[in-house]
């Protein structure tokens, strides 16, 4: 999904939840060149986010940079 439509899929959800987690699924996230962009952009509208991942990409600096971007 382009990062616009994504964008403006989040913008339809009315408030955010202490409830309600934006999970990130597949095909695979970590194969998203912006899926740190998606998080902040996630995060700044109120959200908790999380994903799965089948973790092959998964490393330190990802780690790192996915808890930056609120994970």
């Amino acid at each position: 999904m382009p990062l616009a439509d994504f964008l403006g899929a989040l913008d339809t959800i009315p408030s955010p939840s202490d409830n309600f987690t934006i999970v990130l699924t597949g095909g695979e996230p970590l194969l998203r060149k912006d899926l740190e962009l998606c998080g902040r952009e996630i995060r700044k509208r109120g959200f908790r986010w999380s994903m799965v991942s089948n973790g092959y990409l998964y490393d330190e600096a990802k780690h790192v940079s996915l808890l930056n971007a609120g994970l």
